[in-house]
């Protein structure tokens, strides 16, 4: 009962931020507006899936892929987000900083492989480090992208917040409230409407 209370607060906030971030796009004919949008979105296909799962056949389908391709893809955009907001600098700077996104990522699907699939955690672990580097390496030169440091800061904060979910959810199991992992999931869905603010204050600069 929870998770689906859960599941669905997140999908309708999500369905709010997709129309506001689509409204902003078609107005302002913004690929930035137009990539949340997508980002949104597919995170909410993510949610609706698991939904009806728990709906139709009362927890989570063996056809996991459906899900697994829609957070791939939200992320994706995520990161075109990042880069079309930010291009990356011709030179690359010398920070250990931004590897630290990777390196993370990278052991946490290693760790996560222990009760997953060895190829979506590394999938999983890419896209995170991909994302993640992408924010670090923006917040370490805060002279060129100032502009996109709140948006990069929401990133590493979901990043966390996926992370520290996906890390209970190895220990705990079943559908009580008392569950911390429904606390960071609610968490996650409270962080959506700023990335409206830290892509508007983006765009404006």
């Amino acid at each position: 009962m929870i998770e689906s209370i859960d599941n669905s607060l997140q999908i309708v906030v999500l369905v709010i931020c997709t129309l506001i971030a689509a409204k902003k796009a078609f107005e302002q004919n913004s690929r930035a507006w137009t990539l949340l949008a997508f980002f949104f979105g597919n995170f909410a296909l993510d949610d609706l899936y698991l939904v009806m799962c728990l709906l139709t056949v009362g927890g989570a389908s063996t056809l996991s892929v459906v899900s697994e391709l829609s957070w791939y893809a939200s992320y994706i955009f995520l990161y075109m987000l990042i880069r079309q907001l930010a291009p990356p600098a011709v030179k690359v700077p010398k920070s250990f900083l931004p590897w630290l996104g990777p390196i993370l990522s990278m052991s946490m699907a290693f760790f996560f492989m222990q009760w997953g699939n060895i190829a979506s955690n590394l999938i999983y672990g890419a896209l995170m480090g991909l994302v993640m580097y992408a924010a670090l390496h923006r917040l370490s030169r805060p002279v060129q992208y100032g502009h996109v440091k709140m948006l990069c800061v929401l990133v590493l904060v979901l990043c966390f917040l996926e992370y520290t979910m996906w890390t209970i959810s190895c220990y705990y199991e079943g559908g009580e409230a008392g569950n911390p992992y429904y606390l960071f999931d609610f968490l996650i869905t409270v962080s959506f409407p700023f990335f409206l603010r830290g892509t508007r204050k983006a765009v404006e600069k």
